[in-house]
């Protein structure tokens, strides 16, 4: 149990979920934040990558769900892109790069840790380690701390306009 009222279960996110993938894609890109409609996340290039064709068998995603309120509440994904066609996050072909997001209601109640502890577990037998981009002003970055990524690389500009890191987690 977390906070006083929500129940937290976790799955693997399964190869048919790419709707759940897309809907919290939209919440890890802050599209709201950035009043970006959730629409464009099913046609953008930078976005569609993170989400479309989910269930390739070198994704490996967590969900977080809750019996009472009967949704997802939270989701942590990871996807391998390669030097080609690379996400934001992208350090290396053999390193995933992680997207998360948890609903705004429920944020602070311990979701974002659970999802991330369980997902770095299930990944670090697969790979060298785990990547991600994040905007600097993003209360998220303490959770990456935390779990022991730390900054690669420079602060560039995002899609979006503002400023953004590539955090990076190594395994050995």
């Amino acid at each position: 149990m977390l906070g006083t009222h929500v129940v937290i279960t976790l799955r693997t996110v399964a190869p048919h979920d790419s709707a759940l993938i897309y809907s919290f894609l939209t919440i890890a890109a802050r599209m709201d934040e950035s009043g970006e409609p959730v629409q464009k996340a099913l046609s953008d290039p930078a976005l569609i990558k993170y989400w479309k064709n989910w269930g390739l068998p070198t994704d490996l995603g967590i969900v977080a769900e809750s019996a009472e309120l009967n949704y997802p509440v939270g989701c942590a994904w990871l996807r391998l892109f390669t030097g080609e066609e690379p996400g934001h996050g992208h350090v290396s072909d053999d390193i995933p790069e992680l997207a998360f997001g948890v609903i705004k209601s429920l944020r602070n109640q311990g979701i974002g840790t659970l999802l991330l502890e369980r997902l770095i577990a299930d990944c670090r037998t697969q790979y060298p380690g785990i990547s991600l981009s994040v905007r600097q002003d993003n209360l998220a970055v303490r959770i990456y701390e935390r779990a022991g990524f730390r900054q690669h690389g420079d602060v560039f500009t995002n899609r979006v306009g503002t400023s953004s890191m590539t955090m990076l987690l190594r395994f050995s």
